[in-house]
């Protein structure tokens, strides 16, 4: 963050002007576009938080916003907002409750690198099956439920704004370019995003219709399902890689992983494939709805056996996920079973009783 002024002392002025409520603020847990974030205490609250430093610039400070407009179980929550002038500069401190597990970009990041379950072997036909996979799409759209019924478009969906906690709990985070987006509006500016997780259109236009601006978030889900399925981004792409990110490239860079990556996967469900190349076409308008994402076969399949393990062993999240990796191959096993018996039946012949 660019300043006249160390991020250090920052926090120490916010701290002794705000003594009453702020007990401390703890280590730094990121840096991000805007600013940086990091962990802090309220006085006489036993409830974690976090506080996103922010330097005002041309960006609009949307969680200001956010936080009288919205507020829902898959969203995370804002608690306050204060505006500091510190040294001529103004500031914002973001107050916001804290994922116990980080995000989900480190939950898979763990799991694919560092055997977050520790297991010797594993077991399991796929890395992350269907039933573990489902538990964290069913979330992240129930947070885009919430947006889209009330007009907003996030723009920044990615791995690290879903914040996981206790019980696999997730919440969509970082509303810094969130904008609503209703149906009479003119055409709508994009405000950028993460590259990687950017659209084609992002880089041929630069605004949209309504109906295509709301898909922004469409194509970014696809690509963190993609990300959280395969331990791998869709794009690749760093601040300083040449060739330049272009639409072309993009394009070229879904032609290749949708058949290398989804097409080509005997393992997986065929209704998951649907979901995840409609959600990655390269032109808008041929992406889903939400409502067909909401609908879609394979996100509701199994929902009562992934309620149960989640019950079952709540508190214990890394035997949450064995049980939910477990689910599936015991359903697949179930599923073969149950086809031996019908080729069974089918060869099955009453013989005709012979003359003596």
């Amino acid at each position: 963050m660019e300043t006249t002024t160390s991020s250090d002392d920052i926090f120490k002025n916010i701290q002794n002007r705000h003594g009453e409520e702020i007990q401390y603020f703890g280590r730094l847990l990121g840096k991000g576009r805007d600013g940086e974030i990091r962990e802090m205490k309220m006085k006489n609250n036993n409830i974690n938080y976090v506080g996103k430093l922010i330097k005002k610039g041309k960006r609009e400070i949307n969680e200001q916003r956010y936080v009288y407009e919205l507020r829902a179980p898959k969203l995370i929550k804002v608690k306050d907002i204060f505006k500091e002038e510190i040294n001529k500069e103004t500031y914002y401190l973001i107050i916001m409750e804290k994922a116990i597990l980080r995000d989900v970009g480190k939950l898979i990041e763990f799991y694919y690198k560092h055997n977050l379950l520790k297991l010797i072997i594993d077991p399991f036909n796929e890395k992350i099956g269907d039933n573990f996979l489902r538990l964290l799409v069913i979330q992240i759209v129930e947070g885009l439920e919430i947006l889209h019924r009330n007009y907003f478009v996030h723009f920044d969906i990615k791995p690290e704004n879903i914040l996981i906690s206790i019980n696999l709990n997730i919440k969509l985070a970082d509303f810094s370019l969130l904008r609503k987006v209703k149906d009479d509006d003119g055409k709508v500016k994009i405000p950028g995003g993460t590259p990687g997780y950017l659209t084609p259109e992002y880089f041929l236009v630069d605004k949209l219709p309504p109906s295509e601006a709301r898909k922004e978030d469409y194509f970014a889900l696809g690509s963190s399902i993609f990300y959280i399925k395969y331990g791998e981004s869709l794009i690749k792409y760093t601040k300083y890689e040449k060739p330049l990110l272009t639409s072309e490239r993009i394009n070229d860079i879904l032609h290749i992983k949708t058949r290398t990556k989804i097409y080509s996967n005997q393992l997986l469900d065929q209704n998951l494939i649907d979901l995840l190349s409609n959600l990655l076409q390269y032109k808008p308008n041929d992406r889903s709805s939400f409502e067909e994402i909401y609908r879609n076969k394979w996100l509701n399949t199994n929902k009562d056996i992934i309620d149960e393990i989640c019950f079952i062993n709540e508190g214990d999240e890394e035997k949450m996920i064995i049980e939910l990796q477990k689910s599936d191959f015991l359903i697949e096993k179930k599923k073969e079973k149950e086809q031996k018996n019908i080729q069974k039946q089918k060869k099955f012949r009453f013989k005709k009783k012979g003359k003596n």
